[in-house]
């Protein structure tokens, strides 16, 4: 403390102020912590006098500075834990360490959203929580993979024209291989001569 009390001896004699000895109670972060001050006069007799500070915690951890809370991607896989992660400082100034993220999100199928959330706690137990919010939203349509397959044949009889057996190889923009659907038959054929027509709409 900066301001000490004024202690004279029984003969009015100022006693100057001696080295406080510290004590108290605090532990990690709350607690007390005491200046005990021992007057003496000349013949040994004492005044103590005691100042205490209460470490009380109450402000919960702040973030310093601003960092992207949220992104789109267009897979799953591409949803994985932010590399940048908040500053997170205690009411003293200490940057806390991150913890371990919670996952959570509406993430079902292929798109929606994935979540890491972030509970940083000083010692005092306060808590700080963070979020990181991932879109997950397909734009890109499926493609075909690999080298390219036939797409058409001349026959003579229309009993030949049958579904063709080999197909594509079609895959959505994460990577996976999308099963072929029933076709659609179609066509200008009539009496013995036109087209025949299978198409294949893959959906991812």
């Amino acid at each position: 403390p900066t301001t000490l009390p004024v202690v004279k001896d029984v003969c009015g004699n100022v006693i100057p102020a001696p080295e406080p000895v510290e004590g108290g109670t605090y532990t990690d972060c709350e607690g007390t912590k005491t200046y005990t001050y021992t007057y003496k006069d000349c013949s040994g007799l004492q005044y103590v006098w005691t100042y205490t500070y209460t470490i009380d915690r109450t402000t919960a951890p702040t973030q310093d500075g601003e960092v992207a809370t949220s992104s789109t991607v267009q897979c799953i896989a591409d949803a994985t834990a932010p590399t940048t992660l908040p500053v997170v400082k205690d009411v003293c100034g200490k940057t806390l360490t991150a913890p371990t993220p919670v996952e959570g999100g509406t993430y079902t199928d292929c798109e929606g959203t994935k979540t890491y959330t972030y509970t940083y706690e000083d010692c005092a137990g306060l808590e700080y929580e963070w979020t990181y919010t991932y879109t997950i939203k397909r734009t890109t349509a499926p493609a075909e993979v690999g080298g390219p397959v036939a797409k058409s044949s001349t026959v003579e009889c229309a009993a030949a024209a049958t579904a063709p057996t080999t197909l594509p190889v079609v895959k959505d923009v994460c990577g996976n291989t999308i099963p072929a659907p029933e076709p659609e038959v179609g066509g200008t054929y009539t009496d013995c001569e036109g087209t025949k027509t299978y198409t294949y709409t893959y959906k991812d």
